[in-house]
């Protein structure tokens, strides 16, 4: 009995260490507007999220956004006529990611809000 139960300790080990892992990435955070990234595979898929690659770290957003089409935690945001991104939406700047600020504006209906943005070098 105790030679059963020495073999069968690895394959529980190894069970466990499975398991462990399948939950970590079942729970894992899904990609964000807003997140880091080098490609758009590091962003969310399905609501055409790109990697921009033109701030530090990059930047997952949704370009060409129209008002109430950003994915959840995110808000269209109006830069010129032609620029709209999907930015990730934020209170004050501990709500944003290391680099980033919380800068306030309004939404097309005039009603405040937040976005994470990366400010202008010093």
């Amino acid at each position: 009995m105790a030679q059963h139960l020495f073999h069968s300790r690895p394959l529980f080990r190894l069970a466990s260490l499975l398991l462990a892992v399948a939950f970590a990435v079942l729970c894992g955070c899904s990609p964000s507007i807003g997140d880091e990234c080098e490609t758009g595979s590091d962003c969310p898929s399905g609501v055409g999220a790109i990697c921009d690659n033109t701030v530090e770290g990059g930047y997952c957003t949704v370009p060409n956004c129209q008002p109430g089409t950003c994915p959840e935690e995110s808000v269209c945001v109006v830069f010129d006529r032609d620029t709209r991104f999907c930015m990730a939406i934020c209170e004050d700047d501990a709500e944003c990611r290391d680099g980033y600020a919380c800068r306030m504006d309004n939404n097309f209906e005039g009603e405040p809000f937040g976005y994470c943005y990366e400010p202008p070098a010093e």
